[in-house]
């Protein structure tokens, strides 16, 4: 579908999402998975230099395999093991 895990680069695109995934969990395209507590999205940017909304406490990498985030039920981040069951949230490129 040429589509992939959101990037969340910005404050309005997290508002965007917190309001359509309430109460629910959701993968964002964001990972520590090439070396741990160095968390970066699926186009490369990592988190050092740009927007984060990690909810407090997180990331924590409990039980030493928390690679993967997702957005919590309250719309804030969370790290979890990348093979936890939830949905996910994709964008695409516009067409040209």
């Amino acid at each position: 579908m040429h589509a992939r895990l959101i990037v969340i680069d910005s404050y309005a695109k997290q508002t965007f999402v917190m309001f359509r995934t309430r109460n629910e969990r959701f993968w964002i395209g964001l990972t520590d998975e090439n070396k741990e507590g160095e968390w970066e999205w699926v186009d490369g940017t990592d988190t050092r230099s740009s927007f984060t909304f990690w909810k407090e406490g997180e990331p924590n990498n409990r039980g030493f395999n928390e690679d993967c985030a997702h957005v919590w039920t309250s719309g804030q981040w969370n790290d979890v093991y990348c093979t936890y069951e939830c949905y996910y949230v994709c964008e695409k490129p516009l067409p040209k």
